[in-house]
């Protein structure tokens, strides 16, 4: 049948529309995928893509949290680098990401974001090499991935 021009060209908008907001929602879920694994290079695409440094989810957690919280010191640099008002976000627990990486033990993300904060340059070659003392250390205790999932369940609510 015949259909009024108005009609049909109103269909293929929303189309766009839902498109776009799938590859939006994508680049987001990329973002904060490349906050737990530490990769700056993934998460400048995802940022190309139309990810927000600063977005925050509904606990309030913004990407830079997530790097926090993974330890993700990379990140940490690259996302103060974007936006330098990540830093003071706070999520519903009203946590900084300095507070975050605090409450799961991420001390080199705690010495980053701290350094961040201060305006002192961060120099991640020195901080990727633990002194002998804290490799013994963090040798005895639980793998950090198995820490951080516990945590998480705390720092969620």
């Amino acid at each position: 049948g015949f259909r009024p021009m108005g009609k049909k060209a109103a269909a293929p908008k929303k189309d766009d529309e839902a498109k776009a907001a799938e590859a939006l929602a994508k680049a987001e879920s990329q973002l904060l995928k490349a906050c737990k694994n530490d990769e700056p290079k993934a998460a400048e695409s995802a940022i190309a893509k139309g990810a927000i440094a600063i977005q925050q989810d509904e606990h309030g957690n913004s990407p830079m949290h997530v790097a926090a919280m993974y330890g993700s010191v990379q990140m940490l640099v690259y996302l103060h680098s974007l936006d330098a008002s990540s830093l003071t976000l706070r999520n519903k627990g009203k946590r900084s990401a300095l507070d975050t990486a605090r409450r799961v033990g991420e001390e080199q993300a705690v010495l980053v974001l701290e350094a961040l904060a201060a305006g002192r340059p961060v120099d991640l070659a020195n901080l990727a090499a633990p002194s002998d003392d804290e490799a013994d250390a963090a040798a005895e205790e639980l793998p950090l991935h198995k820490r951080v999932e516990a945590m998480q369940v705390a720092e969620v609510r």
